[in-house]
């Protein structure tokens, strides 16, 4: 019988990941999820009718686009949620998805995110309200930042989003009492450790530039300069979630993983009421 006490542990089964690439790799989000789900299910030893429920994370694609990819997988009748919430999608689905088994219904859930985008970020509906714009409007309005965009060929929704962090990073610096200069040191090091993952979109790229050549490059905003922002990709995920009792029963305790907490929250007053950093 199923029940809580029963459930009270999740574990990851198995994982999967393609190769994320520049934005328009040609691959599309169906071939990419769907390699993904696959990698995870194999990676935990099962099969897509073993799957009680999937939850699907993106943005940049249109409604029911996780069953349009997992479809590629067989039609099983599995419910397949979908779940955009902007860069926090993959944790929103993967805490979804752990509250389901959590909860008793399922005993194994397919969590797949995946993203097909363009070169720069974007707010697809322009005819409506902007669901960022009570944000932006406090950097705007309250913190006195200039609006507009920062070049011609970039638009409002990425220039915003730089200020963003330029504004945010200068914050950090004054509060902390440290130099700009440490994020050309981090945006190294994260440039490094991409051209050393096989999976990265910086992968195959030449020699990561130094700390001292990142920072050289033309400034973005504020002491954001070119080398510290992270490209747009291509690319897809996936991980087989599952509770304690049912790892038992198959015999995989040995290589899953638990995931022992998990904690989400949105907006608190005290969000808009200091700086840049708190948005």
């Amino acid at each position: 019988r199923r029940g809580r006490g029963a459930m009270a542990r999740v574990f990851a089964a198995g994982v999967g990941l393609v190769p994320f690439s520049r934005p328009a790799s040609k691959r599309g989000y169906k071939k990419m999820a769907s390699d993904a789900a696959r990698a995870a299910l194999a990676d935990a030893g099962i099969e897509y009718a073993d799957v009680g429920c999937c939850v699907c994370s993106y943005n940049y694609a249109a409604p029911t686009a996780g069953q349009a990819a997992l479809y590629e997988l067989g039609l099983t009748g599995v419910p397949i949620f979908n779940t955009n919430n902007n860069c926090s999608s993959g944790s929103a689905n993967m805490f979804l998805a752990r509250g389901m088994i959590l909860s008793g219904s399922y005993d194994v859930v397919l969590c797949v995110g995946f993203e097909e985008m363009d070169s720069g970020l974007s707010e697809p509906f322009q005819d409506r309200a902007s669901p960022t714009a009570r944000q932006f409007d406090f950097m705007y309005d309250r913190l006195g930042i200039e609006r507009g965009r920062l070049h011609e060929k970039m638009n409002d929704f990425t220039s915003d989003i730089i200020k963003l962090f330029a504004v945010a990073g200068a914050e950090y610096c004054a509060k902390h009492g440290v130099d700009e200069r440490i994020f050309a040191e981090i945006a190294a090091k994260n440039r490094l450790h991409g051209q050393l993952n096989e999976n990265a979109v910086l992968a195959s790229a030449k020699a990561p530039p130094s700390a001292a050549a990142i920072a050289a490059q033309p400034r973005l905003y504020g002491c954001l300069t070119a080398g510290m922002a992270a490209p747009t990709g291509d690319g897809a995920a996936a991980v087989v979630l599952c509770s304690g009792r049912w790892l038992r029963e198959r015999g995989l305790q040995a290589s899953a993983v638990e995931l022992l907490g998990q904690s989400l929250v949105s907006d608190l007053p005290a969000s808009f009421a200091g700086g840049a950093a708190d948005l």
